[in-house]
């Protein structure tokens, strides 16, 4: 109690350790330090080591091909990489090189290619013996 006023005095609570936080960092090149746009507030990190998917993807033409089963989504993506490599063009051909990558066979490129064809998001032509050519299409619109 303080003599003068009457008042309890708080407790004094006991001193915590101080702990070092630069134990638990990341190094570098782990987690690259984000580089920051001129006269802006938000970090963005502007660099990407490697190959990337290049868009803009429309949403509505990968939710439709989020609908499907088997490797109907990796075949999607695949597409989406080589239209990236290859912009502006839509129309590419589809090796299995490159499906390979997606982890995509070659009878489960045609059978998604097939379901992406009758979900109207692709157009194929394709020759005995070769690589198919593929188109790709605006979503269509929902159906309801």
């Amino acid at each position: 109690m303080n003599q003068h006023s009457g008042i309890p005095e708080e407790p004094e609570e006991p001193e915590e350790p101080e702990i070092d936080l630069s134990q638990f960092r990341q190094p570098s090149e782990v987690c690259p330090k984000p580089s920051k746009q001129k006269n802006s507030r938000v970090s963005v990190i502007r660099h990407c080591d490697g190959e990337f998917l290049k868009g803009p993807i429309p949403l509505k033409w990968l939710s439709r091909a989020c609908q499907f089963d088997g490797k109907v989504l990796h075949t999607a993506l695949a597409i989406w990489f080589e239209a990236g490599r290859r912009q502006p063009q839509t129309t590419l051909k589809l090796t299995s090189k490159i499906l390979n990558r997606f982890h995509v066979g070659r009878k489960a490129k045609y059978a998604a290619l097939v379901t992406l064809q009758h979900a109207g998001l692709v157009m194929v032509t394709s020759k005995t013996g070769k690589n198919p050519v593929v188109t790709i299409l605006d979503a269509p619109p929902d159906e309801r």
